[in-house]
Parts: structure tokens; C-alpha cells; sequence
């Protein structure tokens, strides 16, 4: 006789390993079970009872694993059937919610929508468990639909319900299905923070279906690199447990990443793939979504060329004709937009047999519609309409429109910038406008004129404005993430060149990593609430500001079509030239910062180090004539620039030898930091050595001796939490350190004191006093260039949270050249003068090792 106990408890464990998304251990299970009971012919209503949910979990399975539907239903007649048997109302409830679902899984959102309409019909007498998947279930079919208002009723209920019964796991999917609410509504801190909450309560892990919806959100952000590891990790998951619908939207979620990364061809290939499993599952709305990006990365490959966008936008057409007949309207409107684009980068008119070239499919959208803002754009989809819109202008012979649409766009990432309180997320997103700002660009360069390229440079750069930091509630655990990783990360150091301890040393590397993931993951969560100043400077008011000083010169570079150009400003002119080749700029930018590093070395034969040296100046010359040759600037010097101009060694050129040179950001901070007026009669001067760096207890006493009044630490007091404190209440903090850059999480660069680094990470919430700040270490300067042309590394934090000028270095720089060079820079500082003609003279009378410190900022 069977024994109904068992049979329960195996049904329980078969079902508990579907909701954890193990399908195919879940179908071994539930077969085995269906197999037992039914060789038992025990017609008692319990047995028919387990057999009705065996067979409703099967169809979940069995959908999962093979994507057979017909399947899947069958499982569901045979549930139905053994239900009526067992006359439980209860388990048919359960049986139209399943339907409903593998409806949706499906595609078939009409359909399911009727069938989640029938399970209504008797939630009342369903299972409390039941009642919360098939709410659940309908929430997140609301979201297809875009109705987030019901989705989140829908869900909320169903929170409620599985709080009340204690269970957990679908208590974490409802909540983690409103994370996804948030996402869809623009709000990705609120969507990340949701998704966090609900991981943590999920019983067994995180459900790879987590992993995948994450991943959504960081793509949208513009962490494209931390969406594909989410993704990777989501990879192996549904590959273990067969489940190919999930597996491919993996897929075609990576194809995004590769696009926005720059790797169009991959992004093709992947989606292509993506669009195959879709079809052998028989799911025709995910296949086309697929199409549909493969279209948009073969965009970006065939950018170059009219005639391949022209034939490329044919076949757009026809993928719009094909998805608004099957009443695909989301996807219709996304290929009209793309299909506008493309017809216009090829020089065609976009109204050429509509929008979509499909006049006469019900369905199809006008030009005017593709066109049309509106209220439930994600962010993303507002700035591509706000390109067609521009470009569309401009074939119009309407170059002020154009502007116009580029200018409100770009104004518009800034403010959706600012909703983040963390500067990982607004340097990321800023990918959203770099073919917006490109526009700008083109649009100024074809005026000609230098007002123009100056106004379009300094808007494209208006998204770096700086953003208050946050002063919240304390948050003990991200104190204690941050302690695990500064303790981490000096045990890690303490097994360098310890062979015996490499493997121990590999699982610290690991912890360091997990930990680093954990804090950026806080940050992310955090709403931004600050206002922020969003006046762009103009040329007027440059050259306003430089009346002050004749002989000063502004230069805001920018970069179009693989070119460097400049707008060069002085007091009496402004003018625009065209410079040399990104790509040979970039090469001797990384011949030179190899040499630099070589020459930091302290015992560099010398035969080498004069063959070194010979090429750098050589390298360095080259640079000087692409990038400055021509402008004239004898005398003070301020460089506007993005990207990875920002880490030249300008103050090492031959032609800026003694001369004082400033770098910053965009033309804007600088002229706010020169309108935030002069520095105070008596600075507070705090000097700091940090362990393990040869003469640094050296400089600090010099550069204390300089400053009437100032601090010096060293040993146990120079800690991270006494620096971090300094840089927020000091007007000179000079730290003397082993400095590191972290290129692929810039956040990480740090600086080495008595308790382990002080990362850049560790500054955001914090507004820095407007001083100056001096780091004596290696690579403090670097920086790492995002997709949207975004700089982030220790120097340039210091600049967003509110630091005036920073002086850092490079390049690796040697340790006495640093301290010399250090010496003489306070030296001057302390005897009134500004922070970029003190370093230009402390260089400019040093003949040791090359110390490639630059002024960043302004002049303090």
C-alpha cells in the first residue's frame, strides 16, 4: 500500500526544486514519484491529490527543459483530471494559474492574460500558496504589458500572503519581481536595493533567474562589464539545470552588453544564437526580440557605409512590417526608430514609404509616432528618439533644431544622473549620450566655428558635473565590508613573492574581489537627492576670466571621427584646429608612461635608462607638436579635456617646461573653482607618510617645515579614517604613499596607510573642502576611460566631491624625485604661490629622475 506520508513528502521536495529553478532534477523527481503512486493504484483522494500536483509540477518542468508546450499542457489535463478525483477545487485554481504561466513563458501574452483571468475566477478557494504565484505570475505578465501600477498591487498582495504563511521563497520572488517594477519605472537604486532584499531572504541562494533580472538593471545603468559577470554566473546555473529559455535570454542579454561595449560583431553573433534557441523553443516574441537586436548591432557594424545602411534599412523594414502584423507593437516602435536612423545616416529620406515602409500593416508606426516622447520611455529609448530627432532636423536643413535636441537631451542625462548617489552609476551611464554628444559634435565642427565646439564640448560634458555627496545614516555594515577588504587586502600584500603561499594568497585575491562586488553593490542602491548646478560656462565668460591674465590660454580638446580637435582660447581670440590621430596619440601615451615607469626605477643601469630617456623625450616631443604645437601659449595654460588625455604627463612637454599648466575636467569646473574665489591667509596643513615608501617620513617633515602650523603623521596615526577626515575639514593635505590605480574598478585606486588603503570608494559621501590636495605616489593620477568617454580614478573623485586642485602623478614616479620635487612645490605654496606655477618651477629646477606630477582642477 502507499505510503501517502512519503509520497507528500517526496511530492514537497519535487515541487521545492522547481521553485528553486533546478528543473531538470525536478523532473527526475516528479516522474519517479508520478511512476510510484500510480503503480500503487491507490484511488484515495490524497494519492489522486499528489498526483494532481506531480503532474502540474511536471508541466512545469517539462516546459523548462524541452520547451514543449503540448507537453506541458497534457500534464496539465492529466492534473485536471486526477483533481476531479480527488474533488479539490483547491488544485484547480493551481491548474489555471500554471496554464497561464506557461502561456506567458510562451509569448502568448493575449492568451495568458485570458487564463490568468480564469485562475482569478477561483483564487478565493486556492491554497494561500497557490494565491500567491498565481498574483505573482499576473504582476509580472502586468509588466509585459507595461501596467506597473497593477503589477505592483498584484505583487504586494502577494508579499503579504507569503509573509503570513512563512514562505519564504516566494515571499523573495514577489519582492524581487517589484525590484524588476522599479527597474521598468526608471528607479534602478530602488530596483537594485529590492532585488538585494530579496536575495538575501531566498532560501537555498540567489535564484539564477535573480542573476538575469540584475544583470537587466546594470545594463541599463551603463555597468555593462558587471552585468556579464552577473550573467556568467546566471549562465552556468540554467545550462546545469537545462533550462534553455532562460539560457538564451542570457544570450540576447550579452549581445546588448557586447554593442554597448563597442563590440558590435560579437553582440551580432550572440543575438543570432540567441534568436535560434528562441525558435527551436517555438517562442516567436523573444525570437524577434532577438532579430531585433541583431539588426542594432549590424547597424553599428555597417555605420560607415551609405550603401549598406541602405540596404540594411530594407531589411529593417521588412522586420517592422513582420512584428507590427503580428501585433508586436513595442517592437514595432523600436525597429520604426531604428529604421528612421538608419535611413537617415544613409541620407534617405526616413518618410520614404513611412517610417517603417509599411504603409497599409495595421499596426505599423508613422514617423511622427517613432518620433514622439513619451511618459513610459525607459531613459535609454528618450535618448534615442531625442538623436533621430536631431538627425532628422539636420536633414531638414534645421541645424538650430538639431543643437537644440542635442542640448535638452544631454541636460537630460545630467538630471538622470543625479537620481544616483554614487559616482560608479553616473560616470557609467553617461554611455546613454555619447552618440547624442558625437552629434553635437559633427553639428559644431560643420559650423566651423570656435563658440560652437566650445558650447557642444563643454554640453557634453555638463554629465560630469559634480553631484553633492550624501551625508546619510551611518552604515556600520559598509564599514565592516569596507575593514574585511583593507584587512584583505593587506594579507594579500604581506604573500607577495612568497611562493610557498600562493594558493592561500589566490583565495585572498578572490575575497578581495567578492568584497569589492559587495560595496559597489551598497552604492548602487543609494537614491541620489542632491540638487545640482547645470550652468555650462561659455567662451564669453572664459575669456572674461582670462583678461584677468593676458598671457593665459584655455584649450578644450575634444575627439570626432578618430581626430583630435581643439578650441584654443585667449584673452583677444578663440580659434578651432584640427590635431593628430586618436589611435597615434593613445600608442604614445602608452610608450610614454612604459618609459616613465622604467625610469621611477631606482636601480636602472644606467646604459638603459639613457636609451630610455632618449625615447621619451622623443615621445614626449611627439606629442607636444600633435597636441599643442601652434597654439602659442607661453605662458599659464589650462587644458579641458576628457578621456584619456587627462593622464598625459602635460607638465614633462618641452614646450610646458616652467610654465604653469592645469587639467581639468571640462572648462566648466574650472571656471567655478576660479569663481569660488581665493585661498585662506593661514591654510590647515595636514602632511602624511604612509608605510613601506622610502623618504616619506623625509618629505613630510619638509613639507610640515614649510606650512607655519602644520600637522605631520606617520607611523600607527597615519590611518584612512585620519586622511578621509583631513580631505573633508583641511585646506593642504599632502600625502606621501604607495599608490595604486585599479583600471577595471577605478573606485579601488588607493592609497597604502598604517591600517591598509584608503580607496577612492571610501570618499563619495563625503563634500571635500575646496583646497588642495597633493598625493606623492605612484599612478594617483590614472584614469580609466568608460564607453561615453568617462575618466574615473583617485584624482579625478577628489575633483567631483568638491576638491579643488590635485596635484598627482602619471605614472609611477621615484621615490627621491618625489620627495624633491614635493619639497620644493610646498616650498612655494607656502610663500603664496598658486598650486600649478609652484609644481612648473619645483620641475622646472629638478634634474633627476622624470616626475610626471600634474596640476588637475585649478590653480589653489
Amino acid at each position: 500500500m502507499l505510503d501517502l506520508d512519503l509520497a507528500e513528502q517526496r511530492l514537497a521536495e519535487g515541487l521545492g526544486r522547481n521553485a528553486e529553478g533546478h528543473s531538470a532534477a525536478a523532473a527526475r523527481m516528479l516522474r519517479e514519484l508520478v511512476r510510484t503512486v500510480e503503480t500503487a493504484a491507490d484511488g484515495r483522494p490524497g494519492a489522486e491529490l499528489v498526483l494532481a500536483r506531480a503532474y502540474v509540477g511536471l508541466a512545469t518542468s517539462t516546459f523548462d527543459t524541452d520547451a514543449d508546450l503540448s507537453a506541458a499542457q497534457q500534464h496539465l489535463r492529466l492534473a485536471a483530471e486526477h483533481a476531479e478525483a480527488a474533488g479539490a477545487d483547491a488544485v484547480r485554481a493551481a491548474i489555471r494559474g500554471q496554464q497561464a504561466l506557461l502561456l506567458m513563458r510562451s509569448g502568448r501574452l493575449a492568451d495568458a492574460a485570458d487564463a490568468f483571468g480564469h485562475a482569478m475566477e477561483l483564487i478565493d478557494v486556492a491554497l494561500p500558496r497557490d494565491q500567491v504565484r498565481i498574483l505573482v505570475n499576473r504582476g509580472t505578465l502586468a509588466l509585459e504589458f507595461g501596467r506597473l501600477d497593477q503589477a505592483r498591487v498584484d505583487l504586494r498582495a502577494g508579499v503579504e500572503i507569503a509573509a503570513a504563511e512563512g514562505d519564504v521563497l516566494v515571499e523573495s520572488m514577489a519582492r524581487h519581481n517589484l525590484g524588476y517594477t522599479d527597474f521598468l519605472a526608471g528607479n534602478l537604486p530602488r530596483a537594485l536595493a529590492e532585488m538585494s532584499a530579496a536575495a538575501d531572504i531566498a532560501p537555498g541562494g540567489r535564484n539564477p533567474v535573480f542573476y538575469l533580472d540584475r544583470a537587466r538593471v546594470l545594463r541599463e545603468a551603463g555597468l555593462v562589464r558587471d552585468a556579464d559577470v552577473a550573467l556568467a554566473a546566471a549562465a552556468d546555473l540554467f545550462r546545469a539545470d537545462r533550462r534553455g529559455q532562460e539560457l538564451a535570454e542570457v544570450e540576447l542579454l550579452r549581445a546588448e552588453c557586447a554593442l554597448v561595449e563597442g563590440a558590435p560583431d560579437r553582440g551580432r553573433t550572440l543575438a543570432l544564437g540567441a534568436a535560434r534557441r528562441f525558435r527551436r523553443r517555438g517562442n516567436v516574441m523573444w525570437q524577434r526580440r532577438s532579430e531585433f537586436v541583431a539588426l542594432r548591432c549590424e547597424r553599428a557594424l555597417v555605420a560607415a557605409s551609405p550603401a549598406r545602411l541602405s540596404r540594411l534599412a530594407t531589411r529593417i523594414a521588412q522586420f517592422v512590417e513582420t512584428v507590427a502584423g503580428e501585433g508586436r507593437r513595442d517592437l514595432a516602435d523600436a525597429g520604426g526608430l531604428l529604421l528612421a536612423g538608419t535611413r537617415l545616416a544613409a541620407g534617405e529620406d526616413p518618410v520614404r514609404g513611412g517610417a517603417a515602409g509599411t504603409e497599409g500593416v495595421e499596426g505599423s508606426p508613422s514617423l511622427d509616432a517613432v518620433l514622439r516622447l513619451r511618459p513610459d520611455d525607459t531613459f535609454r529609448t528618450r535618448i534615442e528618439r531625442r538623436e533621430v530627432r536631431a538627425q532628422l532636423a539636420l536633414a531638414r536643413q534645421d541645424p538650430a533644431r538639431a543643437r537644440r535636441e542635442v542640448r535638452v537631451g544631454l541636460a537630460e542625462l545630467t538630471d538622470h544622473r543625479a537620481t544616483f548617489d554614487s559616482l560608479d552609476l553616473r560616470t557609467a551611464a553617461a554611455v546613454h549620450g555619447s552618440r547624442l554628444a558625437g552629434l553635437g559634435t559633427a553639428l559644431a565642427l560643420a559650423d566651423g566655428g570656435a563658440a560652437r565646439l566650445f558650447d557642444s564640448l563643454e554640453w557634453a560634458r555638463s554629465v560630469l558635473v559634480r553631484v553633492p555627496g550624501v551625508s546619510g545614516p551611518a552604515d556600520p555594515a559598509g564599514a565592516e565590508l569596507l575593514g574585511a577588504l583593507r584587512r584583505a587586502e593587506e594579507e594579500s600584500r604581506d604573500l607577495i613573492g612568497e611562493p610557498e603561499h600562493a594558493s592561500q594568497r589566490a583565495r585572498l585575491r578572490e575575497r578581495v574581489a567578492d568584497l569589492q562586488r559587495q560595496i559597489r553593490s551598497r552604492a548602487w542602491e543609494r537614491d541620489g537627492a542632491a540638487p545640482v548646478d547645470t550652468d555650462v560656462v561659455t567662451l564669453g565668460r572664459v575669456r572674461e576670466v582670462l583678461r584677468t591674465d593676458p598671457g593665459a590660454t584655455l584649450v578644450n580638446f575634444g575627439a570626432y571621427g578618430g581626430r583630435w580637435y581643439a578650441v584654443e582660447v585667449t584673452a583677444g581670440r578663440s580659434r578651432v584646429r584640427e590635431l593628430g590621430s586618436t589611435t597615434q596619440v593613445a600608442e604614445l601615451m602608452r610608450r610614454v608612461r612604459a618609459d616613465l615607469d622604467a625610469l621611477a626605477l631606482p636601480l636602472l643601469p644606467e646604459p638603459i635608462a639613457s636609451t630610455v630617456r632618449t625615447a621619451l623625450a622623443d615621445e614626449l616631443a611627439q606629442l607636444d607638436e600633435i597636441l599643442l604645437a601652434g597654439s602659442g601659449a607661453g605662458g599659464p595654460l589650462v587644458l579641458a579635456t576628457g578621456g584619456n588625455l587627462a593622464a598625459v604627463p602635460w607638465t614633462l612637454l618641452p614646450s610646458r617646461r616652467g610654465l604653469p599648466t592645469v587639467v581639468a575636467p571640462s572648462a566648466t569646473m574650472w571656471w567655478r573653482a576660479w569663481r569660488a574665489g581665493v585661498r585662506p591667509d593661514r591654510p590647515t596643513v595636514l602632511a602624511v607618510a604612509g608605510p613601506g615608501l622610502d623618504r616619506a617620513e623625509d618629505e613630510v617633515s619638509r613639507v610640515g617645515a614649510a606650512w607655519p602650523g602644520a600637522e605631520v603623521l606617520g607611523g600607527a596615526g597615519a590611518t584612512a579614517g585620519r586622511v578621509r577626515t583631513a580631505l573633508a575639514d583641511h585646506d593642504v593635505v599632502h600625502v606621501a604613499a604607495h599608490g595604486l590605480h585599479q583600471p577595471q574598478s577605478p573606485l579601488f585606486s588607493s592609497l597604502r596607510l598604517a591600517d591598509g588603503p584608503l580607496f577612492a570608494h571610501e570618499l563619495e559621501d563625503q563634500n571635500l573642502r575646496g583646497g588642495c590636495v597633493l598625493i606623492s605616489a605612484c599612478e594617483a593620477g590614472l584614469v580609466s576611460v568608460r564607453p561615453g568617454d568617462q575618466p574615473l580614478g583617485l584624482a579625478s573623485v577628489l575633483l567631483q566631491l568638491g576638491t579643488r586642485a590635485v596635484v598627482a602623478g602619471v605614472a609611477n614616479v621615484n621615490d627621491r624625485a618625489a620627495a624633491d620635487v614635493m619639497a620644493g612645490v610646498h616650498t612655494r605654496l607656502a610663500a603664496g604661490a598658486d598650486s600649478a606655477t609652484a609644481l612648473a618651477a619645483a620641475l622646472a629646477e629638478h634634474d633627476g629622475p622624470p616626475a610626471p606630477f600634474v596640476c588637475y582642477g585649478s590653480a589653489w
